[in-house]
């Protein structure tokens, strides 16, 4: 990944409740960091059927499912397309890598 646009951990996930975010194939998390000045602390990112979802390994990157995705997850997101500058921010991932 060239770059993250959060690290933290994963402190909830909702899945799709309506026809609105039926796009959201694996709904959203809420990715929690460290607060850093100028830096996204927590974003609600949306998970959607073009979301890369995959797992750091000691021999690289790992494709996994949307099941692979538990609260209390380090992850490293990537954002793609706006972002809504609401507290949490509000953003779709481009790719969700996890860490460990």
């Amino acid at each position: 990944m060239e770059r993250a646009d959060i690290r933290g951990r994963i402190s909830t996930i909702s899945a799709p409740t309506d026809e609105a975010s039926a796009d959201r194939v694996g709904g959203r998390i809420l990715v929690e960091g460290p607060a850093r000045t100028g830096g996204i602390d927590k974003a609600w990112t949306a998970i959607t059927s073009e979301t890369t979802l995959v797992r750091m390994t000691e021999s690289g990157y790992v494709k996994v499912s949307h099941s692979a995705l538990i609260v209390g997850n380090e992850v490293m997101v990537q954002f793609e397309g706006p972002v809504m500058e609401s507290y949490p921010v509000q953003a779709t991932a481009g790719i969700i890598v996890i860490i460990g």
